[in-house]
């Protein structure tokens, strides 16, 4: 049995399919007062003593390899969507944990690394039980039923986006999808549900 179901990408964000997303408005600023830099390496320290292995860390911040590390580009604009979900293998299966309530990449790293802290806890206190329950909604969905993302039904580049481009590419795509200008009822479907995810991750 492969012990990564799934490949996702470190860069750009790889959300999980399924989970809600914050609307960045609902988005706060937290008490946390780590840097970026350490609250990665704390969070793969609790990936390591949970007893987990090959994590991906997956953010809308880029990076280059250099002697086996990633280096994050210098000078980059700040993402416009902070959020971070984290890939792991634990007992031979997939797992992902993300967070995005937090306004940057650093507050939501912290934040995934605290939750596994505390699952590493329960699991201390013999609650090994509770942490696999908990683990069961942390699951990742094989690669064939993860939806397309809404960014790529619009055509759209690379991240990050805002509302007003999502909104152009929806027109954009609509004179050619639209039943009466030669597309589908399904095309504008698929049209529609994006522009509609596209609003809720991005606020309207």
């Amino acid at each position: 049995m492969p012990e990564r179901l799934t490949a996702p990408d470190a860069y750009p964000l790889d959300w999980p399919a399924g989970w809600n997303r914050t609307p960045p408005h609902k988005r706060k600023r937290s008490a946390f007062k780590v840097t970026e830099g350490v609250a990665r390496d704390n969070l793969l320290d609790e990936i390591r003593r949970l007893g987990g292995r090959l994590p991906i860390i997956s953010t809308n911040v880029a990076f280059y390899e250099r002697g086996g590390q990633k280096i994050p580009y210098a000078n980059q604009k700040t993402p416009g969507d902070p959020g971070v979900a984290v890939y792991f293998t634990l007992k031979g299966e997939q797992r992902v944990i993300a967070c995005d309530r937090w306004l940057t990449v650093r507050e939501n790293l912290h934040a995934i690394g605290l939750t596994v802290n505390a699952l590493r806890g329960l699991d201390r206190w013999g609650s090994t039980d509770i942490v696999n329950r908990a683990f069961t909604g942390f699951q990742a969905l094989p690669a064939a039923s993860v939806p397309e993302h809404w960014s790529a039904v619009l055509n759209l580049g690379a991240a990050p986006y805002t509302l007003q481009e999502a909104e152009a590419a929806y027109r954009d795509e609509a004179r050619s999808a639209h039943p009466d200008r030669g597309g589908s009822h399904e095309a504008m479907t698929r049209l529609n549900d994006a522009i509609r995810r596209a609003r809720e991750e991005l606020g309207s």
